[in-house]
């Protein structure tokens, strides 16, 4: 059974799509409307009377929120907002670049034509910046004094986070279950970048992946610049019931050292995957374990960066060697064995980064070296250290994860250099 499709799946047009949702979400909260209105349209009086919002159509007489049949005339606004003494038009875009000059001076005239103490136009696109189009327009208070505002909507989607969390303690209402359903919209859209892993109603595989394609767009020019030669390995995101990805030398990326980066219902984990076919890195890192120094020396460093700042911003950095086998060449893989141990246990990892709770143990590194110093074998073995930020963490809930995940692809470069430079 599938769950039900997200409640804004609704007309052909990106654009009919992203207004529809947004207008029906205030609509359902007076209260919401106004707040968005101060928020998106600053400077403006508060409106006096009932905020009305309609889609695609001039204003009528009326209540709450109106639609007709979709018009793709670009010269009239995808939405309004309308009150007593208040006129708002809305022209939406899905994607960046695409905004035309032309479009927002009809849509001008078009307030022109209308009575209001008020006006304005509302623009909402996911550029990066503000649109030329719209600066010009702002420069010239727009045709006839009219103002004109943009927002992108990872900023109208912060905004949502901002009233979801402000209204986190009270019993959720419809204005809260859509908003939160609109902010779900939003990321499956594309448009709003990557804004935090959150799941409303418990894990969903498609919003996951969602959230991962938002995250490795924006980590892609950060890993670029410290891995020049590292690549976004995958190209598209499988339906194969785990969401993830990977950052590799090549399409084959199952040959060499890599890292993997995944979403799934505890968090997001960023390692560095030594995987089975990597023969030579296999053969530097049992060499490196039956001498351990380099290889400790190499950690220490890692953890010194990679746990460096706030203690609420660390991740629980593990390492983790595993043997499995397959049954058939399409079936599920089978696992064997596996020895996975906290890093900050190590005798090697400072006090200080060692998290509240965790005592050391050193033989467990020892344990762990003793394992890799026999070499693998023909057996089918994975290496991984790995990052882990639980769902649950602040961090993890906002952009600045992005930051964070950064911060732990740089405190690895020594460390890759170690196991992959022979094997180039």
């Amino acid at each position: 059974m599938e769950p039900l499709p997200n409640l804004f799946e609704s007309y052909s047009q990106p654009e009919n799509k992203l207004t529809l949702a947004l207008l029906q979400t205030l609509a359902a909260d007076d209260r919401l409307a106004r707040r968005f209105l101060k928020w998106a349209v600053p400077g403006l009086p508060a409106p006096r009377g009932k905020v009305y919002l309609y889609s695609q159509r001039k204003p009528a007489v009326g209540r709450g929120f109106r639609t007709g049949d979709p018009e793709l005339d670009p010269a009239i606004p995808d939405g309004w907002f309308a009150t007593d003494d208040l006129l708002v038009a809305v022209e939406v875009k899905k994607d960046p670049g695409v905004l035309r000059a032309d479009q927002l001076k009809g849509h001008l005239k078009a307030l022109m034509r209308r009575e209001a103490t008020q006006k304005g136009l509302l623009v909402l696109t996911p550029d990066h910046g503000e649109p030329s189009e719209v600066v010009t327009f702002k420069g010239l208070e727009g045709a006839g004094g009219i103002p004109v505002w943009w927002r992108g909507w990872a900023e109208v989607h912060r905004w949502a986070c901002v009233e979801i969390d402000a209204r986190g303690g009270e019993r959720p209402g419809l204005g809260v279950f859509l908003l939160r359903r609109f902010r779900e919209y939003m990321e499956m859209s594309e448009v709003s970048g990557f804004a935090g892993v959150v799941f409303d109603e418990g894990y969903d595989y498609r919003r996951a992946k969602a959230i991962l394609k938002a995250l490795r767009q924006e980590l892609v020019p950060e890993v670029e610049r410290l891995y020049p030669d590292l690549q976004c390995g995958r190209g598209h995101i499988t339906d194969d019931g785990l969401v993830w990805d990977v950052f590799g030398r090549r399409d084959q990326f199952t040959k060499d050292p890599h890292f993997t980066l995944v979403v799934d219902d505890g968090g997001v984990l960023l390692a560095l995957t030594v995987p089975d076919k990597a023969t030579q890195a296999w053969r530097v890192l049992s060499h490196l374990a039956s001498r351990p120094r380099t290889l400790e020396r190499a950690v220490w460093e890692f953890l010194g960066i990679a746990l460096r700042g706030k203690e609420e911003h660390r991740p629980v950095i593990s390492v983790e060697v595993k043997q499995r086998h397959w049954k058939g060449r399409s079936g599920p893989s089978f696992e064997d064995a596996k020895l996975i141990s906290r890093l900050d246990i190590a005798r090697f990892c400072p006090s200080k980064l060692r998290a509240k709770g965790v005592k050391e143990k050193d033989s467990w590194w020892q344990n762990l070296l003793t394992l890799l110093s026999g070499g693998k074998g023909t057996a089918n073995w994975e290496f991984q250290i790995q990052n882990y930020f639980g769902i649950d963490q602040e961090v993890t809930k906002t952009r600045h994860l992005k930051a964070e995940l950064v911060r732990i692809f740089g405190a690895f470069k020594p460390l890759y250099e170690l196991v992959s430079t022979q094997s180039r």
